[in-house]
């Protein structure tokens, strides 16, 4: 009686040696993870910088007082968002630290979406075009509506 070879061993998946997916060149991996990696240690200076900045301005604060002001409602709009940025306002540092993650999560989805489509990928090309849109939707609509009830 012959031992059964059992299940091939698992493969070490993306990044060593063999693609997860073929429609996906090592140059799309490279790509996607990048926007990924930049995107995060900016969002995460953002957020470091407004942090310090709003402890510094206000020593003693406490976690209720930041839920009460909702800062993040004023920086929905560009304008606001914009003029706390050109004053180095911790809130404003902190909600386009935010901002940043929804527009690298909305440029990978645009990235993968071309992938797919030069890959010939079709249904997948389709499902992330309407991520995106429901992204796009939700930062340009949804958005600027919940900023505006909020504003009165």
């Amino acid at each position: 009686m012959s031992a059964s070879p059992g299940p091939a061993p698992a493969s070490d998946g993306p990044g060593r040696g063999e693609l997860a997916d073929p429609t996906f060149t090592p140059g799309a991996y490279v790509l996607i993870s990048g926007i990924l990696r930049v995107g995060v240690v900016v969002a995460g200076v953002l957020f470091v910088v407004g942090l310090v900045g709003y402890l510094l301005a206000h020593p003693g604060a406490s976690s209720s007082v930041g839920f009460h002001e909702a800062a993040i409602v004023w920086s929905l709009s560009p304008v606001p968002l914009a003029e706390g940025l050109a004053r180095f306002d911790p809130n404003a540092l902190m909600a386009a630290g935010v901002l940043v993650l929804i527009v690298v999560t909305v440029v990978r989805v645009v990235a993968a979406m071309g992938y797919f489509f030069r890959g010939h990928e079709r249904a997948l090309a389709v499902l992330t075009a309407a991520v995106a849109i429901l992204l796009l939707l939700g930062l340009l609509v949804v958005g600027p509506v919940i900023a505006a009830v909020a504003g009165g």
